[in-house]
C-alpha cells in the first residue's frame, strides 16, 4: 500500500531507513532490501534467531540490532528461511515513513475499515477479552493445563496479530472481492494482484 502511494519501494535498501542496520555478513548488510526481508531470503534458516526474540523484554529496535549476531545458514539470497526479525525490521519502516507505529497503521488502514473488532496486535488486549482460546500444555502428570499468553508485542509485526474467525472472514472477503469490503476499497486491486511479492497479514 505504501509503495502504491509512492512513499517507499520494496526494492529500497533497508539502510535507507536504518543506516546502522547490520547482518552477520557486511556485504549483505548493504544489499538487503525491504523485499528481501519480506521474502525471507537474507541467509538465515527458518526461525534462526528466535531464541533472542520470543518472550524477551528487548525493544523492537534492540531485536533488530541483535540480528547482526545471528550466523547465516545460506549465502545472501541463496536460500529461504522464515525470519521473524526480518518481518519486524520491514514493519519498522512504517513508522519512519508514516510517523505512525506499525500497530497504529494496521489498525487504521485494515482493522477498522474491515470491522475486525476482535483483532488486536497487543497481547495485553487479548487477555482482557472474553470468549477467547488460550494456550495449553501438558504438565508433569500429562494433564492438559492452561498457560499464560506469551507477550510478543516487541516482535510485531511478526506473529503478533490475534484475531477471531469472524474477523478473519472479513479479511478473506476483502481479498476475494479484489480489495473491496462492503462497498469500500480497502486495498487497491492492483496491489493485491502484484506477482512480485506475496506476504501474510
Amino acid at each position: 500500500m505504501l509503495e502504491s502511494e509512492g512513499k517507499l519501494s520494496l526494492e529500497d535498501k533497508i539502510t535507507k531507513y536504518f543506516p546502522d542496520f547490520m547482518l552477520y555478513d557486511t556485504l549483505a548488510s548493504q544489499l538487503v532490501t525491504i523485499k528481501d526481508l519480506l521474502t525471507h531470503r537474507i541467509g538465515l534458516g527458518t526461525f534462526e534467531g528466535d531464541f533472542i526474540t520470543w518472550g524477551t523484554t528487548f525493544t523492537r529496535s534492540e531485536l533488530i540490532n541483535k540480528l547482526r549476531y545471528v550466523k547465516p545458514t545460506y549465502g545472501f539470497r541463496d536460500g529461504y528461511g522464515y525470519c521473524n526479525i526480518g518481518f519486524l525490521t520491514a514493519g519498522e519502516v512504517i513508522p519512519v515513513v508514516t510517523g505512525k507505529s506499525w500497530d497504529e497503521y494496521i489498525k487504521e488502514k485494515l482493522l477498522i475499515p474491515l470491522e475486525m473488532n476482535r483483532t488486536t496486535t497487543h497481547t495485553s488486549e487479548v487477555t482482557k477479552m472474553d470468549n477467547i482460546a488460550i494456550p495449553h500444555t501438558l504438565n508433569a502428570n500429562y494433564e492438559m493445563v492452561p498457560i499464560p499468553w506469551r507477550n510478543v508485542d516487541n516482535l510485531a509485526p511478526a506473529a503478533s496479530i490475534c484475531s477471531s474467525a469472524k474477523d478473519m472472514a472479513n479479511w478473506i472477503l476483502m481479498q476475494t472481492n479484489a480489495g473491496v469490503f462492503k462497498g469500500n476499497t480497502i486495498v487497491q486491486k492492483k496491489d493485491l494482484l502484484k506477482p512480485k511479492l506475496h506476504t501474510m497479514l
